[in-house]
């Protein structure tokens, strides 16, 4: 492989033959997935699988506004029970081969506002730590929660002008899941717009892949590629469709999956088949609940069933 000045030479080649290349999606969806495999320990392949498709999904964005095309973005949340399980090094990861990849440590509401407005694909690391005391960053939990839909904006001062500031991106997270356990209303949503991916811990002895000069020339050059093929989709009208998903998904659950299928769905070969087995596997192990779980109509339907049951017994 190409490495140093000569690497840098090949990327800016690709750059320039890119926007005259039909791009094969299916090829383009296997270098992120190699490129997420070697530098990272995935809990399982369908977790890489939907990681690979989310990346892509986040790539593409209305050439006129830079916003996603699609009617919702899912968070992608990468959780365990347990610190030091490598959630921010798969984060981080995303974030090199996603669309203007920023990572976030400890951020303002200010900070994530101002990164949205770039178009970034913000990556929020130690969650928990965060959200954990309630009342803490109630701000930051409210742009999380509203940029996962489009029509939100923020209004701030800009040179003495008002400025409206469209508040629809994809957002990458980490933290522990006593998130998603938590009982607070604005976590309860939180939870509700995320896709979850439980990572855990590498194998005892095992040594991550240096990740030097050529690794980041790697992810640059997957990063260009995968914004011409869903520059290319975009195009051809891949935010309008509405893929044919697993059965069992509630309406929230598969508007969260939706840009991942339709995606994969564009790319062929194994996608599609892939992406929905991963849909399945990953909504199981998650355990999240369906849209229309509601505690107190659960207890009441409970009740009055009794209630039934002993007129019938009269």
């Amino acid at each position: 492989m190409t490495t140093g000045a000569g690497a840098v030479a090949v990327a800016v080649r690709e750059a320039r033959s890119l926007a005259s290349r039909r791009m094969d999606g299916a090829k383009e969806l296997g270098f992120t997935r190699g490129f997420l495999d070697h530098h990272g320990v995935w809990p399982s392949e369908a977790v890489l699988t939907a990681a690979t498709a989310y990346v892509a999904q986040a790539h593409a964005r209305d050439p006129a506004t830079g916003l996603p095309v699609w009617p919702y973005s899912p968070r992608w949340f990468l959780t365990s029970a347990k610190p030091g399980s490598g959630k921010s090094t798969l984060g981080r990861l995303m974030a090199f081969v996603a669309p203007n990849g920023k990572i976030l440590v400890e951020p303002t509401k200010a900070a994530l506002i101002d990164l949205i407005a770039e178009h970034a694909t913000v990556v929020v690391t130690e969650l928990d730590e965060l959200l954990a005391t309630q009342g803490r960053n109630r701000g930051l939990v409210a742009v999380i929660n509203a940029s996962y839909e489009p029509d939100h904006r923020h209004a701030r001062k800009s040179g003495g002008k008002v400025q409206e500031v469209e508040l629809f991106a994809p957002m990458i997270l980490d933290g522990l899941d006593s998130l998603l356990k938590d009982t607070r209303g604005d976590l309860k949503t939180f939870a509700s717009r995320c896709l979850v991916a439980r990572v855990r811990c590498a194998p005892d002895g095992y040594r991550a892949p240096r990740f030097d000069r050529q690794a980041r020339s790697v992810a640059g050059m997957i990063r260009d590629r995968t914004a011409a093929w869903m520059a290319q989709e975009v195009a051809d009208g891949i935010g309008d469709e509405i893929p044919e998903l697993p059965e069992g998904l509630g309406n929230r659950r598969a508007s969260l999956w939706e840009p991942l299928v339709a995606t994969c769905d564009r790319a062929g070969g194994a996608w599609p088949e892939m992406i929905r087995d991963a849909c399945v596997q990953m909504e199981a192990a998650a355990g999240m609940p369906g849209d229309d779980e509601d505690d107190d109509a659960a207890e009441l339907d409970r009740v009055m069933a009794s209630w039934a049951t002993e007129r019938s017994l009269a």
